[in-house]
């Protein structure tokens, strides 16, 4: 009996006549699963051993391909979520500077407005006292 691996779970086995505790044996001496073999005399249904063989790597294939799809879509996603924080937070760091900007220069006119005031409150009692 020969065993051949088509694909990581799928295995089809050649065999006449043999049953499945051989079939069984056989496998765990290989340590593969029962799960997907196809156990059919060599000669009569090649073909069909063969069409299935191709459906179902097809199928896997397709199943790869969509997974890894998927996942470089939220890897994307994500990608674009991180930007856009950055972007915010570039954003707030900026109007931040300009707020402190805008109360250093309105301190800076109040400093003036009252350096004035004291000023002209001087020239009032100079103006006066003569």
């Amino acid at each position: 009996m020969d065993i051949y691996s088509a694909h990581r779970n799928v295995h089809f086995a050649n065999i006449d006549r043999v049953s499945l505790s051989t079939v069984n044996r056989v496998l765990n001496k290989h340590q593969l699963r029962m799960k997907w073999v196809y156990c059919v005399p060599v000669e009569r249904n090649s073909d069909r051993v063969k069409e299935q063989q191709y459906q179902y790597v097809q199928e896997e294939e397709e199943e790869e391909e969509e997974e890894e799809e998927e996942e470089e879509e939220e890897e994307d996603t994500e990608e674009e979520e991180d930007e856009d924080k950055e972007e915010q937070d570039k954003e707030e760091e900026v109007e931040e500077e300009e707020e402190e900007e805008d109360k250093e220069e309105e301190e800076e006119e109040d400093k003036e407005e009252e350096v004035e005031e004291e000023e002209e409150e001087d020239k009032e009692e100079k103006g006066e006292e003569p």
